[in-house]
């Protein structure tokens, strides 16, 4: 068993657990590079109709890739939540072309103590990334602890 396969192996999907979701581009293009895109995203992963019950603890939206440190809402899944903000994300960027990849990646964040570590490796994303030189500077990232 390889790639997404894998990645579905023993994920449960646990009311009010908090857990941290990457998800990629189709082929890693950087559709979020153009300010407009990026905007667009973000909006979404704040959307209350995407959200449900979920909230989005944490969230940075980078040039191919995303990070959410969210805490799943009742009677959600993990599969449904990405489900729903990728293809909410694609309909509002009218995109033709395949804009997601396959599957994504989630850890259950199981004590408090690994909650802000987390945000804080999400948040210094652009940085790492070389995009800014503060995380002031970045406009598509959002924390409950700012």
């Amino acid at each position: 068993m390889h790639g997404y396969s894998q990645l579905r192996l023993g994920r449960q999907s646990i009311d009010n657990q908090v857990y941290l979701l990457t998800f990629t581009t189709h082929m890693r293009v950087k559709h979020f590079q153009k300010w407009e895109n990026a905007k667009c995203l973000s909006q979404c992963i704040e959307s209350e109709t995407i959200l449900k019950q979920s909230k989005a603890l944490c969230w940075v939206v980078m040039p191919d890739h995303v990070h959410i440190l969210m805490q799943l809402g009742n009677s959600d899944t993990i599969s449904n939540y990405i489900r729903r903000l990728k293809a909410g994300a694609k309909r509002q960027l009218l995109i033709n072309d395949k804009l997601w990849a396959k599957g994504f990646h989630d850890r259950a964040i199981r004590k408090e103590s690994e909650l802000l570590p987390a945000a804080r490796y999400i948040v210094a994303n652009p940085l790492r990334a070389g995009l800014v030189k503060s995380v002031k500077d970045y406009p598509f990232w959002n924390s409950v602890w700012v």
